[in-house]
């Protein structure tokens, strides 16, 4: 089974001000060898937790299943090794950390997506992130699925 797309980001600097010049984070999504860039998630490159939140989402009914621990998700603290909380419950459910193989993209995430994005409508929205539990990656999905 090949997959269909890649999501993936890179880093570029970015002039702020006249002055100031930042790093930037860019996520993109390639399928069959192209690239789009897409500006409009900009919360990824500071709140990468709100990414394994979403990994959770396909994994898990975290509203219910997890329905103590919320707090804990959105505080989402790293443990002695420095993973993080949301990390921890990713490797108890698929076995993997961090850089996510093919074989686990294609048993845990890619047919999980559709159920994935009706949980995290479920959660926060876009303007609420920074405070509450949520992920918009769901409206990526959505948006590339419109094109």
């Amino acid at each position: 089974m090949s997959l269909p797309y890649r999501l993936g980001s890179s880093s570029l600097f970015v002039r702020t001000h006249e002055d100031s010049v930042e790093p930037k984070r860019v996520v993109f999504l390639s399928t069959e060898g192209t690239k789009t860039e897409v500006h409009y998630f900009n919360f990824i490159e500071k709140y990468r937790e709100r990414l394994e939140f979403w990994q959770l989402l396909h994994v898990s009914d975290v509203a219910s299943e997890y329905s103590e621990s919320l707090e804990d998700i959105l505080r989402n603290k790293p443990d002695e090794k420095r993973n993080s909380f949301v990390s921890n419950l990713l490797y108890e459910k698929t076995g993997q950390r961090k850089a996510i193989q093919a074989k686990t993209f294609e048993k845990f995430y890619l047919p999980n997506v559709d159920l994935a994005i009706e949980r995290a409508k479920g959660f926060a929205s876009s303007d609420q992130l920074l405070e509450k539990i949520g992920s918009n990656l769901w409206e990526l999905i959505e948006l590339l699925r419109e094109k």
